[in-house]
């Protein structure tokens, strides 16, 4: 894409910086969430403190899945163990190339 940058990309997750507007859009299959690059961080940060573990629940199809709040109360994430980890290394991974980027640009 000509109008962003991408920062980190896994299977079905992608996260992007529109060069426009200088937010942070978070991919999931077909969910596209956007953040300011500090509410992006927090994001991030409230996400690296949940355990899979700790928060999942089992459904009817016998997988484990963890349910996430979204900044839209009426939008929640819902991952298995495998994509929770996924998403978690690419949130990771773009968070450290937007503050390189940052001083960089400083």
């Amino acid at each position: 894409m000509e109008n962003s940058i991408l920062l980190a990309e896994a299977d079905c997750f992608q996260i992007i910086q529109f060069k426009s507007c200088g937010r942070v859009g978070v991919r999931c299959n077909n969910t596209l969430l956007s953040f300011t690059q500090i509410e992006y961080e927090k994001f991030v940060e409230s996400y690296q403190k949940i355990r899979f573990e700790r928060h999942s629940i089992l459904f009817p199809d016998n997988v484990t899945r963890l349910i996430m709040n979204t900044p839209a109360h009426c939008i929640q994430l819902c991952f298995n163990e495998e994509e929770y980890t996924a998403f978690k290394q690419i949130l990771t991974e773009a968070i450290i190339v937007l503050r390189a980027k940052t001083i960089i640009n400083s």
